[in-house]
C-alpha cells in the first residue's frame, strides 16, 4: 500500500467550488478540504468525458447530485439502502432537462448483500461496466470489504475504486487492510490518503497534535491486463 502526503494547494478549483456549493460545511470541514485533494488527482481529466460512474451510499443524494453536475457528460449511477433521497431531490430532478434525466440512474439496494446485488445489477449487464466506483456507504470495515467483493467485477479493467471514511471509530479496520493486501497481491495498485480530523467538531487540521485522529481514503487502481503502460 502506498501512503500519500498532501500539499496544501493540491486541488482542482472547479471541484472545490462544487464541493462547497453542495456542502453545508466550510472549507475546514473534512470532505470539501481533504477529499477534494484526493479526487483532484483523478477527476479533472474525466469531467468532460462520457463514462460510467457509481456512488454507493447516496444518503440524501447531495454528493450524487454534485457528481452529476461536475461530470456533465457521464452516466451517473447511485445506490442506497434507503429511499430518503427520492423525497429531497424529487423537485430538483423534475426541473432538469430530458438529457440530464437520461444520464442519472439509481437503485435501492444493500451493497453488502451478494444476492441482491446480483439480482439488481447482474454481471450480464454490469460486468466491467463502471469506470469509477465510490464506496460512501456505512463506513465500517466489514461493509467496505463486502461491498468491494460484490462490486469489483463490475469495475472495468483500469478503473478506479474509492473507499471513503476509513477509521476505527466503528471497530477494527484490520479486515479491510487484510483485504487490500490481497488486492495488491493480485496486481492492483492501492493508495492510502491520510486525513486528520477532530471527531468532536468534524474539522480537519494540518497538525497531528492532541485530540485529532486520522481517517483514510483508499484508492484502488484496477490492473488492466491489456494496458501497454
Amino acid at each position: 500500500m502506498i501512503d500519500i502526503e498532501y500539499r496544501k494547494d493540491e486541488y482542482d478549483s472547479l471541484l472545490m467550488r462544487y464541493m462547497m456549493k453542495f456542502s453545508t460545511g466550510s472549507l475546514d470541514r473534512i470532505e470539501p478540504r481533504q477529499y477534494v485533494k484526493t479526487y483532484s488527482k483523478y477527476f479533472p481529466q474525466l469531467k468532460d468525458k462520457n463514462f460510467n460512474f457509481l456512488e454507493i451510499g447516496m444518503h440524501k443524494g447531495t454528493s450524487w447530485h454534485m457528481w452529476s453536475m461536475y461530470f456533465g457528460e457521464a452516466q451517473i449511477y447511485g445506490i442506497d439502502i434507503s429511499n430518503q433521497f427520492q423525497h429531497r431531490y424529487k423537485k430538483i430532478y423534475e426541473n432538469h432537462s430530458p438529457a440530464y434525466k437520461n444520464r442519472v440512474h439509481y437503485f435501492i439496494m444493500d451493497s453488502t448483500n451478494y444476492k441482491q446485488t446480483d439480482d439488481i445489477m447482474p454481471l450480464s449487464r454490469f460486468g466491467g461496466f463502471f469506470d469509477v466506483i465510490i464506496d460512501d456507504g456505512d463506513h465500517t470495515a466489514v461493509s467496505q470489504v463486502a461491498t468491494y467483493h460484490n462490486f469489483k467485477d463490475r469495475l472495468r479493467p483500469g478503473g478506479l475504486y474509492f473507499i471513503e471514511d476509513i477509521n476505527d471509530k466503528s471497530g477494527s479496520v484490520q479486515p479491510l487492510w487484510d483485504m487490500l493486501e490481497d488486492v495488491e497481491a493480485k496486481g492492483h495498485k492501492v493508495y492510502r490518503y491520510t486525513h486528520t480530523m477532530d471527531y468532536e467538531t468534524g474539522l480537519t487540521t494540518d497538525n497531528r497534535g492532541g485530540g485529532f485522529k486520522e481517517e483514510y481514503m483508499v484508492v484502488i487502481e484496477h490492473n488492466d491486463p491489456n494496458s501497454t503502460s
